[in-house]
Parts: C-alpha cells; structure tokens; sequence
C-alpha cells in the first residue's frame, strides 16, 4: 500500500517561486468603466502581500514621508511610521483587474515618493495578463520623456527585485552614501509618475501591481508611498497650427499642436503644386501656385495617443490695377482701381500716398501709387499703379463746363488748366450779376462758395476770363459753368 505524505509549503515560498497565491486563476469580478480613479481614501481596493510585507494603508507619517500624496491616505512600504522596511522583503501592492476592451490607448499616472537605499532597494510597476501567473514590467529605465511619460524608473538594476526581469525601478534616498549604505537620488517629495501603456490596448483582463524589493542592511529609511492612481485613455492630440504669410502666395506654418505629437501630416490642399503639396515636417512653408482659397489640413499623431486634426482656409490673391489719367481740366481729375481675384469676403485696401481705403480712388494728380490688399485668413499682396497727365497743347487753356464741389473727390473744384500763360484772372457771376467767385492767379481753384463763405446752389454761372501769355498777347474770354452739387 502506498502512503502519501502531505507537506505544507509555506506560502513565502510561493512567492519567491514567482507565485502569488491565489491568482493563478483567471480574474474575476473586473473594473470596465473609465477613468478609473482611486485616491485610498476609503477602504482599499487593492491588496498587499508577499514576502516580508510591510505594506500598509493609512496616514503616513515618517520623517520625510509625512503626508499622503492626496487627500489623507495612500500605500506605504515600511508601515505608516517610523523608518525601516523589513529585511529580505519582496512584497506587492495589487490591483483589482480591469477590462481594456474599450481603451485603444490605456494610460497610467499615480503619485509616487520613494526613500530607499540607493541601487539595492526600490519598487517596480508591472501588469499580468494571466491573473497573476506571469508578471511584465510597465514600461522601462531610459524611456523618452514627454507629455504622456514622466518620472518613470531612475535605474535599471535594483538588487533588491530579484523577481522582475529586468530589474528597472524606482530608488534612492535623501542624502549622501554613509559608510556601506548608498545615498542619493531620493524623490524628496511626491512626484506623478504617468506612462502609456500601448501593448494593452484591448485586453480584456488586466492586473497591476508594485513590487518592492529590499536587501538585508541599509533598511533605516522611509520605504515607499503610492496615491492617487488614475487609468484612462490617454488625451488625444489636439492639432493647430498658426501662419504667417512671408509674400503674397508664400506662407510658413508654425505648428501649435499638443499633446505633445511626434509625427505630422500635411496637406496644402493646393492640387496644383504636385508634389509639394505635402509636408511631413513639423513648421513647413508653402509657395501656392495661383490665386483661391485653400483648406490647409494639419494631422498630428503622438507617442500613444489619437491623432488629431484641424483645417483652416488661406485665401491667396492676386491683384492688379488700373487708372484714368488727369485731364487737362485740371489736377485732381485722376482715379486708381485695384482688381482683386481670389478673396471672397470682406477686404480691406490702403493707398499710398493719400492713405485711401476704398477699393477706387479719385482726386488724384499725376503720381504712382501703390495699394495693399488684405483680409481675415488672406495673404495680404500689393500692387502699383501710375495716374498719368494727358498730353495738352502749347498755348492752351482748358476750362471745364461743370464742377461738382461735393467732396466725393471727383471735379471738387472749378480749375482752368492753363499752358504757356503767364497770368489769369477770372470772375464768376452769378444769374443776378453778383461776384461770387473769383481765381486771382494761375493755378487758383474755386470751391465753389461766396467770397463770405456761403455754399452756392446749384446753377449756371458766368465768368470772364482774362489772361496774358508768355508772350505778353492778352486773351479773354467769356462762357458758363454748371456748378452741381449733387451726391
């Protein structure tokens, strides 16, 4: 008959087998909805144990440890006072198990503060997809920092976590190295540890944990604290960009994006340009290849999270001019237009010199003027345009039949454009034969008011004309003007 002997294996030993007992199996109820937020302020949901555990949950209150990192309550390795953590300790801090079905970018950020001899005591985060079987480390030492990863692992082999492969974690302390015992390092305070979590994405169960190792000297130190856990889709990218347009159909973008993407897809939508039409760099330029309006498209993608997008319309234009020439009626009888193709809005125009903002100006002399064109969302562009004098006869006198003083700044003014003369003189009357008006040397205009001042109505005028050419032979003559005064 064969007899069986049963043996009692401590359960320390399932642990340093790489056990833990009694999450072999499958995870049962598990958590699906998220954020998932847990500051241990209430009665905690995850467990501690492990070899020589002295995890405990409450009010710290060591020396440096001395405040949750939220609220009152967090995790402490060490206990919750004092300062030493047990000998030979391999213990854990673990997480109830979730459901990712529903996360595409699952991210992790809790409050961290860790005081333990440097190189040889520390703590490591790690997921299991088994329900406890197989344990994997969160992340790794060295891993790029960013918006989404900050202040993970400070070293990349701690000998206390005899377990963890590799031994990357968290570790160090307040102070310098006494005799045996390493110093530095030390977080000094609580700090957010935050790091994504892209090889989960989807998986239905889920378990965490934070493992502590520590040696069997050096132990006279704080130990470890964890609060404030929150797992979540990681924030999308939110892309934008700003422009600036460096001529009239030349612009560089500045890419506002954040998060904090790593990689940007650009569309001009500017079919025309072939190529060109697409930038893969960060702040890229443009030349467009003709006058429209253009939806710019910006996608930004990040270490591990959505990628977002944003487009915002650039109207390029193009401009071009025309102009009448000043008569030899007079100076001011010149107008300048600007032709614009490509803006569909309001746009705003400015002349110079004489600072006219409509998109025709009137009352001008012979001169060049330029004009700028800009809008919302336009490249502002610009253009010249000469206001010529027409070519009149030596000898010559040009005198208009109509003026309308009316400010719009077309025939303002009665001007008797002369050439060759060397003086003139002229009175104007008005239907009862008073003077009310008078041009007293060349080149003298009538505004058409009284010598008081008085606005006259409109009417027909007389005037004589009396001159002397540089020849000193006298001419004179007589006729009428039709002053209209009309808007």
């Amino acid at each position: 008959m064969m007899i069986f002997k049963i043996v009692k294996i401590p359960l320390v030993l399932f642990a340093l087998l790489g056990f833990t007992v009694g999450l072999k199996a499958q995870c049962g109820p598990v958590i699906s909805t998220f954020p998932y937020i847990e500051g241990f302020e209430t009665a905690p949901a995850w467990t501690s144990g492990g070899t020589n555990s002295d995890w405990a949950w409450g009010t710290p209150s060591h020396s440096l440890i001395n405040s949750a990192g939220g609220g009152n309550k967090s995790w402490c390795v060490g206990g919750l006072n004092g300062s030493f953590y047990n000998y030979g300790e391999l213990s854990w801090l673990m997480s109830p198990c979730f459901d990712f079905t529903g996360l595409a970018y699952p991210w992790v950020s809790f409050k961290v503060f860790w005081e333990s001899e440097w190189k040889y005591d520390g703590m490591v985060f790690q997921y299991s997809l088994n329900g406890g079987t197989a344990w994997t480390n969160v992340g790794a030492y060295g891993d790029p920092v960013n918006c989404l990863n900050d202040n993970w692992y400070n070293y990349n082999s701690v000998t206390g976590l005899s377990s963890a492969n590799p031994k990357h974690g968290w570790t160090g302390r307040v102070g310098p190295t006494t005799g045996s015992c390493q110093g530095g390092n030390g977080s000094g305070s609580w700090l957010t540890a935050k790091h994504c979590m892209s090889s989960l994405a989807g998986k239905p169960s889920v378990r965490f944990r934070f493992l502590f190792g520590a040696g069997t000297t050096c132990n006279s130190y704080n130990g470890i604290a964890i609060d404030d856990i929150l797992i979540q889709n990681a924030a999308p990218n939110i892309a934008d960009f700003t422009y600036l347009c460096t001529d009239s159909n030349s612009v560089n973008f500045t890419n506002t994006s954040s998060l904090c993407p790593t990689t940007f897809s650009w569309n001009f939508g500017d079919i025309g340009s072939g190529t060109s039409n697409t930038s893969t760099l960060q702040h890229p330029s443009h030349i467009f290849s003709e006058s429209g309006t253009y939806a710019v498209t910006l996608s930004s993608s990040g270490p591990c999270n959505a990628a977002g997008s944003v487009s915002i319309p650039i109207t390029i234009l193009s401009l071009n001019s025309t102009a009448t020439n000043v008569t030899c009626n007079g100076p001011g009888s010149g107008t300048a237009t600007a032709h614009v193709n490509g803006g569909t809005g309001t746009l705003a125009y400015l002349w110079t010199p004489g600072g006219g903002t409509t998109q025709t100006i009137a009352g001008l002399d012979a001169e060049t003027y330029s004009v700028t064109v800009s809008g919302t969302g336009c490249c502002p562009t610009n253009t010249t345009v000469t206001v010529l004098a027409d070519t009149c006869p030596n000898d010559s006198i040009c005198i208009p039949n109509v003026f309308s003083p009316n400010s719009d700044g077309i025939n303002d003014v009665f001007f008797i454009y002369n050439k060759g003369y060397k003086s003139l003189q002229c009175q104007i009357y008005d239907r009862w034969g008073l003077l009310v008006g008078e041009l007293k040397k060349l080149n003298d205009v009538w505004d058409g008011r009284t010598t008081a001042g008085l606005k006259c109505p409109d009417g027909v005028y007389f005037f004589i004309l009396k001159a002397e050419k540089l020849n000193d032979i006298p001419v004179n003559y007589t006729g009428f003007i039709h002053l209209l005064d009309e808007k």
